[in-house]
């Protein structure tokens, strides 16, 4: 079956055009409504369940012309089909009657399931999805595959933050061992294995669940004592990530009406890192830690409705911490440490075709900020072989928000709106092993404040062995 859609459109079908079947009795079973297009190139590529046009759904619901009648009996499923568009949109076959004859039409505004329009979300201009002060437009049925073009951005950036992490998860505690003794000018070398777990709800309607793991190697390669007893560290690290993503939305609809089942497909993102450290310990107790990092990343998609695409990219990040250490009592073993950590990360994803429609993802930026405390307690042990415990409280923050960036589907432009403020407690502990090693884990569960549009834990495992 032949069918076109452009816009704008309107509820009753205008800029739009079909084969019609005409049915004068009755119809019963099920039967899929396949649109068929094929270009006017010379290969005549053909294209099944897809509909040409330039249609989108901007502030006003609409719909195509019928595309089947039935002047006798039928039921509202009768004729089903999801056919895909040139852009985020996705068509789908619904029903109505009207005057006592049944209509099948495509449509890209859902009902809800009791059958009234879903109702509305906020929007500016062509954008879908963004939240703004212009005016609103209806919910509308996205393709399957959108909600990971959306949020597969946020999981490369997060993935590039865990491999920063803070300095006590990354390192551990230094600042207790006698480096300038133990090194001899040989260095120290670390590793560790971390993994965290994130559920994230957009303000508006994706949300995804990812898993990451990822293994750390480094080695400070100078280390020293300067005239008034500060130590230097200066070194680098290699770092592998990955993370596997579920995708969902909660209009994903089905035969034109919000189904109750949200999930939309997967996503994998593998990643490689490099980076140069720069840290510092003084006599006093207050420390810094700079950090740069190059990232360079691969994305595997496969939606629920089985399209696959495969995208590369890369990712630059800076981030610098200070903190001080404060001792509580005369002993010393208890000490409490303000700290506060900034971290700027830029992404740069290439664009890519998935079969039907160019995808591109806006390059983003990231400015993440953190503030929290540390109490730690050193115990008593031989110098160099310090056993520690803490329990530290932070605050995250994102200064710069997601939804300012589109994903650009085709001819449409997408977004979502994430939080930017959430709270996080952890515990974590360092032991030796032998004179020169030491063993350290650190885990941490993080919430926003006052809703669940983000939640999640992580934890790290380290060993550390100064020459």
């Amino acid at each position: 079956m032949n069918t076109v859609w452009n816009a704008p459109g309107d509820e009753n079908g205008s800029n739009s055009e079909s084969d019609l079947v005409y049915i004068t009795g009755n119809a019963t079973g099920t039967t899929k409504v396949v649109p068929l297009y094929i270009d006017d190139t010379p290969q005549e590529n053909e294209f099944e369940n897809y509909i040409p046009g330039n249609v989108q759904q901007l502030s006003q619901r609409i719909n195509s012309v019928p595309v089947v009648k039935v002047a006798g009996n039928s039921t509202p499923t009768t004729f089903i089909g999801t056919a895909r568009t040139a852009g985020a949109a996705e068509a789908q076959l619904t029903s109505r009657q009207v005057n006592g004859i049944w209509e099948y039409y495509w449509t890209i505004a859902p009902l809800g399931r009791s059958g009234a329009t879903a109702g509305v979300i906020g929007g500016a201009g062509s954008a879908v999805g963004a939240g703004g002060s212009g005016s609103s437009h209806p919910i509308y049925i996205m393709a399957q595959p959108v909600s990971a073009y959306v949020l597969m951005p946020k999981v490369n950036m997060e993935m590039g933050y865990s491999s920063v992490g803070t300095l006590h998860e990354r390192r551990g505690e230094n600042r207790i061992l006698d480096l300038e003794n133990m090194t001899a000018d040989k260095g120290q070398l670390w590793t560790r294995v971390y993994g965290s777990g994130v559920n994230e709800k957009g303000k508006e309607r994706f949300e995804r669940e990812s898993n990451l793991y990822g293994v750390q190697l480094g080695h400070d390669f100078k280390i020293n004592k300067d005239k008034n007893g500060n130590n230097h560290l200066l070194g680098g690290y290699i770092s592998y990530n990955r993370a596997s993503s579920d995708f969902f939305d909660r209009y994903r609809a089905e035969n034109g009406r919000i189904s109750d089942d949200k999930y939309t497909g997967k996503g994998k993102a593998e990643s490689i890192s490099l980076g140069i450290t720069k840290t510092k310990y003084t006599e006093n107790g207050s420390y810094y830690d700079l950090v740069g990092q190059v990232s360079y990343l691969q994305n595997k998609y496969k939606s629920r409705d089985d399209y696959d695409a495969k995208q590369r990219g890369y990712g630059l990040l800076f981030s610098g911490e200070i903190g001080k250490s404060i001792g509580i009592g005369k002993a010393g073993t208890l000490a409490i440490k303000p700290q506060a950590q900034l971290i700027y990360q830029y992404l740069n994803t290439k664009s890519f075709n998935d079969g039907l429609r160019k995808v591109s993802q806006d390059n983003r930026n990231g400015l993440r900020g953190r503030t929290g405390i540390k109490l730690s307690y050193n115990g008593n042990s031989d110098e160099g072989r310090t056993n520690t415990y803490y329990a530290v409280a932070n605050v995250w923050h994102d200064f710069t928000k997601y939804e300012n960036k589109y994903t650009n589907i085709g001819s449409d432009k997408v977004t979502e709106k994430l939080g930017t403020t959430w709270g996080e407690i952890g515990l974590g502990a360092q032991a030796p092993l032998g004179q020169k090693s030491n063993l350290y884990i650190d885990t941490r569960y993080e919430q926003s404040f006052g809703n669940s549009r983000r939640s999640g834990f992580r934890g790290t495992i380290g060993f550390k062995h100064t020459f």
